[in-house]
Parts: structure tokens; sequence; C-alpha cells
């Protein structure tokens, strides 16, 4: 069994689980299906070496529940403090090869094997948490790699432009 997506979807929608051979419509794509309950979302940042937050799918839904194949991004997040060695350093591997130095991978888990669903560059930041993780991230990461630059003193750092963060 297969899903098949749009290729910019949100939340699971105008996804299907599919069987047999067919033709993958112009501004899809496939990738095998997990049946499995647990779904995660790794969120990395590379300041410090490399940080993480580790949120789990759930829903209360009990239609959802009941689904024989359930589409999971359609479900919430419930924030996990620990996190696998093993997640960690595959996830540093991974967003060090696509060169990403801020993103979320979507992770299933089943018979205690991950497979890696995708990696999202520009995911959806609406949490509290979340928008602090990343905001000292990237203030972590401009002094890693420019030690030199200086933040202007009248802003706050969410209100700072990236046209204001190009080095010249």
């Amino acid at each position: 069994m297969i899903i098949e997506r749009p290729v910019n979807h949100t939340f699971g929608q105008d996804c299907e689980i599919k069987r047999g051979g067919f033709k993958v419509p112009d501004g899809k794509y496939c990738k095998e299906f997990v049946n499995t309950n647990r779904e995660y979302r790794l969120l990395y940042n590379s300041s410090n070496g490399g940080e993480f937050l580790l949120w789990r799918r759930v829903t209360e839904n009990k239609k959802q529940l009941k689904e024989k194949y359930k589409i999971r991004s359609r479900w919430g997040y419930e924030y996990i403090d620990k996190i696998p060695k093993s997640l960690k350093q595959d996830a540093i591997k991974g967003f060090k090869a696509i060169g990403l130095e801020f993103g979320a991978a979507d992770i299933v888990c089943k018979d205690n094997k991950y497979y890696w669903l995708e990696i999202n560059g520009a995911m959806s930041i609406t949490d509290k948490y979340l928008k602090s993780f990343f905001r000292q991230g990237i203030k972590n990461l401009i002094k890693e790699k420019y030690p030199d630059f200086k933040f202007p003193k009248k802003q706050k750092l969410k209100e700072i432009s990236l046209d204001n963060l190009w080095v010249k």
C-alpha cells in the first residue's frame, strides 16, 4: 500500500491510501504507507551542535482512531521530552546532507524501526514554545556564523526582518 499526496500539502488534505498499479498524477507523489499509530515530528535547529524537540501525533477523535488506514497528519501533537540518541544522530546526518539548518522531519515508527517520511524546511510554527525554540536557535546560529554581527538594540529579535540580516 502507498499513500498518494499532493506535492504541496497541509494537514493531510487530499491524501489517499491506494493499492495496485496506477500512474501517479502530475503534482502528486507517493510513498510506502506504514500502518502504525506512532508518528512523530522532530524539530531541529543546528545551533549549539544541534537542538531538538520531539512531538508525537495524537488524537482523541474516535472516528479517526477507528479508521483502518489512518492518515495521522490530520491529528494534533503532544510534546515528548526524551529523544532516542540514534534518532538525534540520524537527524543530524539527514539535515546536514541536504544543507538544512532549521526544519522538521515527519517520522513513523513500527516494530522499533524509524521510517523517515519527509523533511520540511518551511513547517508551521504556531505554538508559542516552537516560536521560542526557533527564535533562539536563529539568534544562536547568527552568533556562531557571524560573531561580529551586532543585533539592532531597539528591536526585538522577532521584529528583525531578513533584509536586516544579510551580510554584505
